[in-house]
């Protein structure tokens, strides 16, 4: 694939991350409405100690199999399937990165800041991503030169923007949830701020795209599945992702362990 996906790439892929959701929600017990005695059901923990779930490997499976049918001849990697090497990666000019579930400590936790990451990476740069929603039903989507987009659920699609406040207006910033960045106080100390929201997951990329907010800095380290999609989607909608020294934010490397990043609207 020399070019972003097709419409029709785009209305399958969409539809796909949609089966993919259903099985995440076979698993998925809202905070509000679990009993007193929930115990979610098969947690395992990887060797770096983050947790995965029946939910996770169940939308990996999903995603794995029907993206091969959408682009064949595109190589896929995904954060739960085993990480090809380097030197066969470096020969790739593009592939898919998949996260087949972000966010799962919120998802376990009940809270519904989980979603689905699917990013095309072409030359070691994000060119088109998704973000599905399952709870809700919404997908993002876009890259840079070709716009971003907000599908609703009920399948009406908006272009979206990036917001373009600057500082001086005040500034919205998203922090993490569930992995606060130590240092951000005072690296916030001296700026514009005028709301603090606290958001899990890719979703922040989506708030960042479709202007609900404006910052999102981090310092602690993600990986290229975190990413790649919400960076298509901001470029897409106007904003940008760097290095936390406003460079270049590299894909393909030969850790795929990001360092840490500003995203801007």
């Amino acid at each position: 694939m020399n070019t972003t996906p097709t419409q029709q790439e785009i209305d399958q892929t969409i539809a796909l991350a949609r089966t993919a959701a259903d099985r995440i929600l076979e698993f998925f017990e809202p905070a509000d409405s679990r009993p007193a005695d929930f115990h979610q059901a098969g947690i395992e923990r990887k060797k770096d100690g983050s947790p995965v779930t029946l939910a996770d490997k169940g939308s990996d499976a999903i995603l794995r199999a029907g993206l091969a049918n959408i682009f064949p001849e595109i190589h896929i990697v995904s954060e739960e399937t085993a990480l090809p090497a380097p030197d066969e990666r470096r020969q790739w000019k593009e592939f898919l990165l998949v996260d087949p579930l972000d966010g799962t400590k919120e998802f376990i936790a009940g809270r519904n800041e989980f979603c689905i990451c699917i990013g095309l990476v072409r030359d070691g740069h994000p060119a088109w991503g998704l973000i599905f929603l399952p709870v809700t039903g919404d997908a993002y989507y876009g890259g840079k030169g070709v716009g971003a987009y907000h599908r609703f659920s009920d399948g009406t699609t908006q272009a979206i923007q990036s917001s373009g406040r600057t500082e001086e207006q005040g500034l919205r910033v998203l922090l993490s949830r569930s992995h606060p960045s130590s240092g951000m106080d005072e690296a916030l100390a001296d700026r514009n701020i005028v709301e603090r929201l606290n958001v899990g997951g890719a979703v922040k990329f989506c708030r960042i795209a479709d202007g609900t907010a404006d910052l999102y800095q981090r310092f602690n380290p993600t990986m290229e599945w975190d990413t790649a999609a919400g960076q298509a989607i901001v470029e897409g909608a106007g904003g940008s992702l760097t290095a936390l020294d406003g460079g270049d934010f590299p894909y393909n490397k030969k850790s795929l362990k990001n360092p840490g990043f500003i995203c801007r609207g």
